[in-house]
C-alpha cells in the first residue's frame, strides 16, 4: 500500500527536494521484515522534526536501477541526503537513540544551533555578555538543551549559585558534559558554602587557600589560580587536596579554549607534579 513517503520521482523528491529541506531515505522492501520493524521509528521521528527534515521512501523492487546506482546491497539501507548528495548512511534496524544520534551528526545546524555556538564561542573568548545576548536569542527560537543549560549555569554561577547547579542537575555520568557539570557542582557548593577563616586548619597554604577563594568569589580567576599554585607549592595536601579540586573545577567552568586556562592551565598542572 502506497504512503505520501514512497518515492515516485527521485530527481524531484529527493535530489531536488534536499537542497531545501534534508532528505531521509529509506531503502526498503514489503518482504523485509527489519524494515517493517525500522519504518515506524522513522515516522515518529520525522514527526517529532517538525519539518526540520523529510522522510522519503524507495522500493528497492521497484526502483532496482536506484539502489543499484546508490550502491545500496542489504535492506533496509538509509542514506541521508542533503543538498543534492548522500552525506551519511546506515544500515539495518538501529535503536532510536542511535538513529537520533545519525541525525544530529549529519543534518546541517539550525538557525538556534547556529546562535548557540556563537554564544559558546563568545564565552571561550571570554565575552560573556555577548555569550548572555546570543543565549537569550537561542531561547528565544529553541527549547533548551543540555549545552545551552550548561552555558546558563555558567552565566548565572556567581550570581546565583543554586540556581546554576539546577540548571546541570540532569547532566551526570556518561554524559559528554558531565566534567563542565561537574566544576558547576563543585565551584556552587563552595560559593553558597564557602569556609570560615576559623574552621580552617593552619597550616603553609592557608593564607593563600583563603586568597583564592576571596579572589575566586570576585572573578577574579587569574589572581585566584595564581593563589591556588603558590598553595599547592607550599602544601599540596591542605584540605585533602582542596586547592586541586578548585583549579580542575575552575579549569573546567572556564574551558579548554578560554584565555585564562589557556594562561594557567601548564603552571597549574606543574604544580601539582
Amino acid at each position: 500500500m502506497a504512503s505520501h513517503h514512497d518515492v515516485s520521482d527521485f530527481q524531484k523528491q529527493v535530489l531536488e527536494a534536499s537542497q531545501s529541506t534534508p532528505t531521509l531515505v529509506d531503502f526498503w522492501a514489503p518482504w523485509c521484515q527489519p524494515c517493517v520493524i525500522l519504518t515506524p521509528i522513522l515516522e515518529k521521528l520525522e514527526r517529532e522534526a517538525k519539518g526540520r527534515w523529510q522522510l522519503r521512501k524507495v522500493n528497492v523492487d521497484q526502483h532496482p536501477a536506484i539502489s543499484q546506482q546508490y550502491r545500496v546491497q542489504g535492506i533496509p539501507a538509509v542514506k541521508l541526503f542533503v543538498g543534492g548528495a548522500a552525506v551519511g548512511e546506515f544500515v539495518g534496524v538501529l535503536p532510536e537513540s542511535q538513529i537520533k544520534a545519525f541525525l544530529q551528526a549529519h543534518l546541517p545546524p539550525t538557525e538556534a544551533e547556529r546562535i548557540l555556538e556563537r554564544a559558546l564561542a563568545a564565552w571561550q573568548a571570554d565575552d560573556a555578555p555577548q555569550a548572555k545576548a546570543l543565549l537569550t536569542e537561542f531561547q528565544g527560537l529553541s527549547e533548551c538543551t543540555p549545552a545551552s543549560n550548561l552555558l546558563d549555569a555558567r552565566l548565572r554561577l556567581f550570581a546565583e549559585p543554586q540556581k546554576a547547579e539546577q540548571l546541570v542537575k540532569d547532566i551526570r555520568e556518561g554524559d559528554k558534559l558531565q566534567l563542565e557539570a561537574d566544576a558547576i557542582r563543585h565551584l556552587a557548593a563552595l560559593l553558597h558554602y564557602p569556609p570560615s577563616t576559623e574552621a580552617l586548619p593552619d597550616g603553609p597554604a592557608k593564607p593563600h587557600y583563603l586568597q583564592a577563594i576571596g579572589h575566586l568569589t570576585q572573578q577574579a580567576f587569574g589572581p585566584a589560580l595564581e593563589a591556588l599554585i603558590e598553595g599547592l607549592i607550599r602544601e599540596p595536601n591542605y584540605r585533602e587536596g582542596a586547592a586541586r579540586k578548585h583549579g580542575v573545577a575552575l579549569f573546567g567552568y572556564l574551558g579548554a579554549s578560554h584565555p585564562t586556562t589557556q594562561a594557567y592551565r601548564r603552571r597549574f598542572d606543574m604544580s601539582l607534579a
